[in-house]
């Protein structure tokens, strides 16, 4: 049986995303680039997964390569089970080791840049004829106030947000419920973008490339780095450094995923215990 075919039952027999769905079948046909024909599932080996890792290490990123090594794994084992291939010994096949990155977020100044960036955009936005300089401002605004991943903030709805400014969603990426706040003074940046009316608040047309094409011209109108992505970054720093212990919360994440991945530990620190001086 061809991997690829395998992998597409894999997938119909699981529910699961459509972005998961899009990840798997990316990293088997890069696996398949690699080798320059398509799988079979006889194919799997040791020696294959460790060649291609190898091969990748100075083209992929390490979480890119940490993340096809799983892959490959899960849909070897899940053929295992199936008593479709022996299964994977995986003490065999190479680690790919993820180095913890220094994560940076902006100040309040910082983000009030960006407002006063978004204040300067003339025009309407995507042809869906919402006003781009108040398009912007309310995304930061609420953006700041929640601490929302874009993917989620983009699918809210104004019927979504309640008179106390209170959104109840299921996040995208996680499954789980989060209970977020927006400010009044952002509820009226919102109100401010209608009409016209549409789906979302924040709805794009043209895709989400363009879209991101627009945050980073706003990004660097403020004169500022990093992409948009980083109001999250920077609001959950903001809540750790008002509530020490609790910026985790305010994003729904553990706390250890909130410190590998979006703690500014520069600005959240607090001074350590240190010894006597010795001049």
């Amino acid at each position: 049986m061809l991997l690829m075919e395998y992998v597409r039952q894999y997938l119909d027999s699981r529910d699961v995303s459509a972005g998961y769905r899009a990840q798997v079948k990316s990293a088997i046909l890069a696996m398949e680039k690699f080798t320059g024909h398509p799988l079979s599932l006889a194919d799997l080996s040791v020696d294959l997964l460790n060649r291609y890792l190898s091969t990748t290490r100075s083209s992929l990123s390490p979480e890119t390569r940490k993340h096809r090594r799983a892959v490959c794994l899960t849909i070897w084992r899940a053929a295992a089970d199936d008593e479709l291939v022996p299964a994977p010994r995986e003490r065999k096949v190479m680690r790919v080791r993820v180095p913890e990155k220094l994560h940076t977020a902006w100040s309040p100044e910082q983000v009030r840049q960006l407002l006063t960036a978004a204040d300067q955009l003339r025009g309407r936005i995507f042809q869906n004829g919402v006003d781009q300089g108040r398009y912007w401002r309310s995304y930061v605004m609420a953006a700041w106030d929640s601490g929302l991943r874009g993917c989620d903030l983009r699918q809210l709805r104004r019927e979504d947000i309640t008179a106390r400014g209170l959104v109840v969603l299921i996040q995208q990426k996680t499954g789980r419920r989060l209970l977020s706040q927006f400010r009044m003074e952002t509820v009226d940046a919102i109100e401010a973008t209608y009409p016209p009316d549409r789906p979302a608040i924040w709805a794009i047309c043209g895709g989400l490339r363009l879209w991101r094409d627009h945050a980073r011209r706003l990004v660097a109108r403020a004169g500022l780095t990093g992409g948009i992505g980083r109001l999250r970054h920077s609001s959950g720093t903001a809540v750790e450094l008002l509530h020490p212990g609790r910026g985790h919360e305010h994003l729904g994440n553990t706390r250890r995923v909130f410190e590998q991945h979006y703690l500014d530990h520069d600005r959240a620190f607090v001074a350590k215990p240190m010894p006597e001086r010795l001049v």
